[in-house]
């Protein structure tokens, strides 16, 4: 895992991103709980930051992410088994620009896929989810927004192998569950992540992979509200992790 960021570092003593941070302990996290060889060591290693040009100038965010992609490309090639293909985890909030950044890395063919995540500053309603898309290149561009509804989209890409989406929906409802103030059961972020467990246990269970319910059966008895299209239902083995190498 490597984070594109336009994080100034001219002011890197106060925005540095450590490895006891929010993030980094999460994803560390995450490879010890999934106990794969896949997963063995996983966690974020390269950080690539920006200047205080993108603070002054925010569409200048695209390109540096663009230029930073290409400086972790170029450290990676020093590695004994460079990855091929990378996948690219963005939003699509306006400051952020990374959907400009991910057509630039699309350019270079080494971009395996791209994962959107649509956001939105209105509380009272559900952010617009776009139609997803391929880039010039050939590259599938995928619109989530949960990160259970991202990890279904991963399965019919066989990115994700079936049981690698039930741990990520077991521990995304553990944790929803827990999230009293952002998943209030009336709220609109509820909503949208049982609609999306709905789908995502509907397509497992199609698979025949096993499913929990942490969310005391919220999610049951919806999933005739799921317009979600099955697609290729071929995944690769033991994919636990999204097998490329993971830039955002």
């Amino acid at each position: 895992m490597a984070i594109l960021t336009a994080r100034a570092i001219e002011f890197f003593a106060f925005l540095e991103i450590k490895q006891d941070s929010t993030i980094c302990s999460g994803f560390r996290d995450a490879g010890i709980r999934a106990a794969t060889p896949q997963a063995s060591g996983w966690g974020v290693g390269d950080i690539l930051y920006g200047s205080v040009q993108e603070w002054i100038c925010q569409q200048r965010k695209g390109w540096r992410k663009i230029q930073n992609f290409d400086l972790l490309c170029e450290r990676h090639a020093k590695l004994d088994t460079p990855p091929d293909r990378y996948i690219f985890v963005g939003d699509n909030g306006w400051s952020e620009r990374d959907e400009e950044a991910l057509e630039g890395i699309s350019k270079t063919g080494k971009l395996a896929a791209a994962f959107i995540h649509a956001v939105t500053d209105d509380v009272n309603h559900a952010a617009i989810l776009p139609s997803d898309r391929v880039t010039a290149e050939g590259a599938p561009v995928l619109y989530f927004r949960t990160y259970v509804g991202a990890a279904l989209k991963a399965l019919d890409h066989g990115l994700l192998a079936p049981e690698a989406v039930t741990r990520i929906l077991d521990e995304a409802e553990r944790q929803a569950a827990g999230d009293s103030v952002n998943m209030g059961k009336d709220s609109i972020s509820c909503r949208v992540f049982v609609e999306d467990v709905a789908c995502a246990k509907a397509a497992l269970n199609a698979r025949g992979a096993r499913t929990t319910s942490a969310m005391n059966g919220d999610a049951s008895g919806n999933e005739q509200a799921c317009a979600h299209s099955s697609g290729d239902e071929s995944v690769s083995s033991g994919s636990d992790v999204m097998e490329s190498r993971v830039a955002t």
